[in-house]
């Protein structure tokens, strides 16, 4: 187990904590020293999280309504969903709604977890690190 630094530690390492964390895959725990019960923090590397959430897939489906002439694909990992005349802009669509919800679930993570919709965080998590919408369209699987 790593040891745990103080946040004044970290304070003053945390350029050299970034570096190593994203560049040697180093994991460092952080505490408050003050508050002997309080939750520790994980400083952790993109690339490293990244590998930790390639097993949560999310896994599109689509439906075609003919009469309307409207394609729809939703993802219930996240319970989202895009419309569109086409499967394109469908897809489009659905990659601007997860991207939407993704931003809105990382402003109140604890308000989503109260309301049943934890599950929804790594999923999340995996949208959030994409460095672009080519990334998120791949990761939603369109």
């Amino acid at each position: 187990m790593p040891p745990t630094l103080s946040v004044h530690e970290a304070k003053r390492e945390f350029s050299s904590l970034v570096r190593e964390s994203a560049e040697l895959g180093q994991v460092f725990l952080v505490a408050n020293a003050q508050r002997k019960h309080a939750p520790r923090t994980v400083i952790l590397g993109a690339s490293v999280m990244k590998a930790m959430l390639e097993s949560y897939a999310f896994h599109p489906q689509w439906e075609e309504d003919t009469q309307q002439r409207l394609w729809t694909v939703y993802v219930p990992e996240i319970d989202v969903w895009g419309q569109g005349p086409s499967q394109e802009d469908a897809a489009k669509d659905l990659v601007d709604a997860a991207l939407d919800y993704a931003d809105v679930y990382r402003h109140d993570v604890g308000f989503y977890a109260k309301v049943g919709k934890a599950g929804h965080f790594p999923y999340v998590l995996r949208l959030l690190l994409a460095e672009n919408t080519e990334q998120v369209r791949s990761i939603l699987g369109v």
